[in-house]
């Protein structure tokens, strides 16, 4: 059985700052995010879609910390 990890396997399509797109895990979102410029999926409601999950992330992490 195969199995896909969302976590540090790539699946999210961004365009970085240089204008190339690239696929990108979650964890490489977070890592690299000063070099990311846009989400670059199929459509919008899929980029604001995979959007608001990392924001989700972000902020479950920062409230765990404080």
């Amino acid at each position: 059985m195969q199995t896909f990890n969302l976590i540090d396997q790539s699946w999210i399509s961004v365009q970085m700052t240089d204008g190339s797109i690239k696929l990108m895990s979650l964890q490489d979102c977070f890592k690299q995010a000063k070099e990311i410029k846009d989400l670059a999926g199929d459509s919008k409601a899929q980029d604001l879609s995979i959007l608001r999950l990392l924001l989700a992330i972000l902020t479950r992490s920062y409230n765990d910390t404080t």
